[in-house]
């Protein structure tokens, strides 16, 4: 099958107990397109086994993503719709409490926007 372009944007917000906080907006929509390039940058999401985030971690069972937000056109609305969350407040969420920063997550998006 023929490959298909995946684009995101990450950087690294943050480094605690052998983990990092990842600011990551993407450009296109592929499958696992988050955790294979995270995974081929050296940094695995904790917790995913497939992609080796999951081995000799024993922190996890599920895949830690989250996202502060989420934003799309609507397919028959034609308008943008933007969901918003807070992060949980367990572990690993909670180590990254002070880079959690809003300004860091809408940054990315205006420099999305300006392209």
């Amino acid at each position: 099958p023929k490959s298909r372009k995946a684009v995101l944007r990450y950087s690294v917000a943050e480094n605690a107990d052998k983990l990092s906080l990842m600011m990551v907006c993407l450009e296109t929509g592929r499958p696992h397109q988050i955790r294979v390039q995270l995974s081929n940058l050296g940094y695995p999401i904790l917790g995913d086994k497939k992609y080796g985030g999951g081995e000799d971690s024993g922190y996890s069972n599920t895949l830690s993503l989250w996202s502060h937000i989420l934003e799309f056109k609507h397919p028959v609305k034609n308008e943008i719709v933007r969901i918003t969350s807070e992060p949980p407040d367990y572990y690993p969420w909670n180590l990254f409490s002070q880079s959690l920063d809003k300004k860091i997550y809408e940054s990315l998006l205006i420099e999305k926007q300006e392209k």
